[in-house]
């Protein structure tokens, strides 16, 4: 599950219990920068993680033990416009507003961005 307030990823078991947890708040692309991030993460069935974040939309796939694999999608390839107003308009800036939902459908990642409203397909690297 994602952990935004802590920047980092944890995964638990079926009782409960942590079994792991990686992540690091950094500008570097090997965790995550920013506020409330990652926001959401998804498992693959081999057991690596997407991730999401807001701010500066992007997409990233890490292996089991939280190591960057890839960044599937950058800033670039969302409405950077919208997503700069949001984080600069006082009224709108809070962890809850904003952000990208992800999840899996065969190799794709499928991406809501709450700040546009729409869907994005990307291919899972």
């Amino acid at each position: 599950m994602a952990h935004p307030g802590r920047h980092r990823v944890e995964r638990y078991d079926a009782d409960g219990e942590l079994q792991s947890r990686w992540g690091k708040r950094t500008r570097g692309l090997d965790g995550f920068t920013g506020c409330c991030n990652p926001v959401s993460v998804a498992v693959t069935g081999s057991g690596e993680f997407v991730t999401a974040e807001r701010g500066q939309p992007r997409i990233k796939l890490f292996d089991r033990d939280g190591k960057l694999r890839t960044v599937i999608a950058e800033p670039e390839a969302f409405d950077t416009t919208e997503h700069d107003r949001v984080d600069t308009d006082a009224e709108l800036v809070t962890c809850q507003n904003g952000g990208i939902e992800v999840a899996l459908l065969d190799r794709q990642v499928v991406a809501l961005d709450h700040t546009t409203t729409a869907f994005r397909l990307f291919d899972l690297a």
